[in-house]
């Protein structure tokens, strides 16, 4: 059964490359074809000046989604997606120092947070979930 199924793939096969043969003959004598313009790479530069790196030309604008364009616009997002001028971080540090008494099973302690704000804003509230 082997045999036979490479048989009549091999026709196949010899029958598809003899197809391809009677057609590259007319076409040949067609002469050379001509050949494209090289493509141009759009490369497209962010309103900074820096260049975005992209080698996949787009056909339209992307448009940045609402709360993205309000942060380049507030200066704490670049269009290219950096921090900007205006971009800050909240830092918080903590020690904590706990006792445990075998004995008893008792744990206690005490714990030291320093919350540093470096919003532009003032914080009314600032919350502290514990877990137990």
């Amino acid at each position: 059964m082997h045999a036979t199924r490479r048989t009549t793939m091999g026709a196949a096969l010899t029958t598809a490359l003899a197809a391809t043969l009677a057609l590259a003959g007319p076409l040949a004598a067609q002469g050379p074809t001509k050949t494209p313009a090289a493509a141009t790479t759009w490369r497209p530069v962010a309103a900074s000046g820096i260049e975005i790196d992209s080698t996949r030309p787009r056909p339209y604008r992307l448009l940045a989604p609402g709360e993205y364009a309000r942060a380049i616009a507030r200066g704490t997002r670049t269009d290219t997606g950096m921090p900007g001028a205006q971009y800050w971080q909240q830092r918080a540090s903590y020690k904590i120092d706990a006792r445990y008494d075998p004995a008893s099973g008792r744990l206690t302690g005490s714990e030291t947070i320093a919350y540093t704000n470096n919003s532009p804003d003032t914080l009314q509230r600032v919350y502290l979930h514990l877990r137990p």
